[in-house]
């Protein structure tokens, strides 16, 4: 006999969903494959690393590019190459920690502020204003003298001015949402608050802060190289792809190799970044879907 039933469509992974949709974007491809390379070379660098990174040659300093020094010397005689592979985990560390610390906070912060609205709203935005009022480097450049210099300082310098626009953001992007009738039907059943931040709040305002924490890490590494070229945030004898630019300024003229190679992997970092985050962007889109 003939079975009239029809079976229940099987309920797809929106992970894997999202994926696939990512994916189908070649220029995500081209940032992932990018964004990889650049991870897996500062991860296994000192495998790869043909010489020390801080060893000292005063004889071969100022090298151009040659098959023993594949990217030439700085004005110390240290092989370059070496330190750019090095020089590769403190950058993508910085900015990466950076948005992540600054992120949880935003994230806190925003949804708290965006979906209790009230007395909570206007606390936290007034907190925020103070901070925003103060220029974000210059608030880095007063936390990393106070705290000193080193990577968690650093990171933590960097991240208090870049809470305030992840805030912002997300609790933009809540006040649209929080009157959408499936949040008021997750608040019919008696629902937590909690809950519904976290299961229906957040996943359907997180979309336009991708983009931003993108930019953000960009930012994060440039900041970083600022910091250290006034002698904060992370100091010589470790490699530092902002601090190497900076440090190449005064030879690049004479020395363009200096800059050019650290340059030019900054500019891969923060294109792969934007890539990725385009295409998440387009991926985590409902009307796209």
């Amino acid at each position: 006999m003939a079975n009239n039933s029809t079976a229940a469509p099987k309920k797809q992974n929106q992970f894997l969903v999202v994926l696939k949709r990512l994916f189908k974007r070649k220029t995500a491809v081209a940032g992932a494959i990018i964004l990889l390379i650049l991870t897996l070379s500062a991860i296994f660098a000192p495998l790869i690393a043909p010489y020390n990174y801080t060893e000292l040659n005063v004889k071969e300093r100022l090298q151009g590019p040659s098959l023993r020094h594949l990217c030439g010397t700085d004005e110390f005689g240290r092989d370059l190459l070496s330190r750019l592979l090095m020089g590769g985990r403190y950058s993508l560390r910085v900015g990466i920690s950076v948005v992540a610390f600054s992120l949880v906070f935003g994230v806190i912060l925003g949804s708290l502020s965006g979906y209790f609205g009230g007395w909570v709203d206007n606390l936290i935005m007034r907190f925020l204003d103070i901070v925003h009022a103060i220029p974000g480097m210059l608030l880095a450049i007063m936390l990393s003298a106070l705290l000193g210099n080193g990577f968690g300082n650093t990171i933590l310098a960097l991240s208090v001015g870049s809470i305030n626009g992840y805030a912002r953001t997300l609790r933009a992007s809540i006040m649209r949402v929080r009157k959408a009738e499936y949040i008021e039907a997750a608040a019919t059943i008696k629902a937590s608050n909690a809950r519904i931040i976290m299961s229906h709040v957040l996943p359907n305002s997180i979309a336009p802060l991708i983009v931003q924490c993108t930019m953000g890490c960009a930012n994060g590494i440039l900041s970083a190289a600022s910091l250290s070229y006034i002698g904060l945030g992370i100091q010589p004898p470790e490699a530092e792809w902002g601090a190497m630019l900076s440090g190449a300024r005064s030879y690049i003229r004479d020395y363009p190799h200096m800059g050019i190679f650290p340059g030019i992997l900054i500019a891969l970092v923060v294109l792969s970044f934007n890539l990725i985050g385009d295409a998440l962007r387009d991926a985590l889109d409902p009307k796209l879907k």
